[in-house]
């Protein structure tokens, strides 16, 4: 796992310049991700974490660096500032994941909508198990200042994936996806162009559920040039 995430941090530290930005971690779960991230670019930019899950906050404010003054959320992001139903599901060692259900979840938590809960935002990363799509119809438009988005796109019934890229092309973001060097299946993340055609017949198996059904996704920043690195 601490593997995974240092490639991932790689790629976003290669991609996005973080300093001086506000940025939002969509699904901060207990931390690692902005804890390592912050110390990889020596903090200098504004955090809201946003977590809806207790077990994963207790944890989280641990993960805080002193003086650092990031903002947590105790919400889900959504589409409409009220009360969500979320399924809550133990990852084990990377804490507890939970999904957003129409009806039927373990528990009720507070739904806030990204423009209203973090309008300034710059940089924005969502990891929130499928409910990226509903995130992006809601926010793309009512917030413009984006300069970038890091997204772990799941696939999802009923939500193409090419809707979704081309909605971010459409408003003038460069799509960018992880991945590896055919000659080096274990090394790096590097990102590579993709088009806003992109859909889930291209991308590969991550792994086939016990219900036979098959389990897709696929990292994806989007950002206007301004915002590359380097």
């Amino acid at each position: 796992m601490a593997d995974a995430l240092d490639k991932q941090i790689g790629w976003y530290t290669a991609e996005i310049d973080f300093k001086g930005s506000v940025f939002v971690d969509g699904g901060a779960n207990e931390g690692a991700l902005l804890g390592a991230l912050w110390d990889a670019v020596g903090g200098g930019f504004e955090v809201h974490a946003v977590e809806p899950l207790d077990e994963n906050i207790a944890k989280l404010r641990t993960r805080m660096p002193e003086g650092a003054g990031w903002n947590v959320h105790p919400v889900v992001l959504t589409d409409r500032d009220e009360t969500r139903s979320v399924r809550v599901e133990n990852e084990g060692l990377s804490g507890h994941n939970c999904v957003v259900r129409s009806s039927g979840g373990d528990r009720e938590v507070p739904g806030r909508r990204l423009s209203t809960l973090v309008p300034h935002a710059t940089v924005v990363k969502l990891d929130v198990e499928g409910h990226e799509y509903t995130i992006l119809d809601e926010a793309l438009d009512a917030m413009p200042d984006v300069k970038a988005w890091a997204i772990e796109f799941h696939r999802s019934q009923g939500r193409p994936l090419q809707a979704a890229l081309g909605a971010l092309a459409r408003r003038g973001y460069a799509l960018r996806a992880a991945g590896r060097r055919a000659d080096d299946p274990s090394g790096p993340w590097i990102g590579a162009e993709v088009p806003p055609s992109l859909h889930w017949g291209q991308i590969p198996v991550a792994r086939r559920n016990a219900d036979g059904s098959v389990f897709k996704m696929v990292h994806i920043i989007a950002r206007r040039e301004a915002a590359a690195v380097g």
